[in-house]
């Protein structure tokens, strides 16, 4: 392929790049704009507006990037302080889940159920609140208020 034909191909991928943002863009901000403190709906909102975003974008180029997964909740949200406890994580990109954290301690063990679910088992912790994050190719999910865990 000629420098030419890349340099083409190149200003054709950005082209369709710039297009695919502008046409969510608006749809991320709004979200983002309606976040309080407090309302973990919004919260959820702006994340699915933003991984929408990025879904768009790969589909317009015709490929699949990986993808962060997305926390939306986390059941039960409290536990004991000596670990053991049984928890489910709801939310999105979990199929090749590598790891689950909780604040930057691995889990004691975890299941993928699908790709909207994963069953794990709390590990030992000092008491306190701590993020649950999962871990994929795609990268680690970004943390907010509704992926919280407190150990008692």
């Amino acid at each position: 392929m000629s420098v030419e034909s890349k340099l083409d191909k190149l200003i054709t991928v950005t082209g369709l790049i710039a297009e695919a943002q502008a046409a969510n863009q608006s749809a991320v901000l709004n979200a983002i704009k309606d976040i309080t403190p407090g309302d973990n709906s919004a919260i959820v909102a702006a994340l699915v507006a933003i991984e929408s975003q990025v879904t768009t974008i790969n589909a317009t180029l015709g490929t699949e990037a990986p993808v962060a997964p997305v926390v939306s909740g986390v059941s039960p949200n409290t536990g004991v302080v000596a670990g053991g406890d049984s928890i489910t994580i709801v939310g999105s990109g979990f199929t090749a889940a590598t790891a689950v954290n909780f604040g930057g301690t691995p889990a004691a063990s975890f299941s993928v159920a699908s790709d909207s679910m994963i069953s794990a088992v709390t590990p030992a912790n000092a008491a306190g609140t701590v993020e649950v994050t999962v871990v994929t190719a795609g990268g680690t999910s970004v943390t907010s208020p509704v992926d919280q865990f407190t150990y008692a």
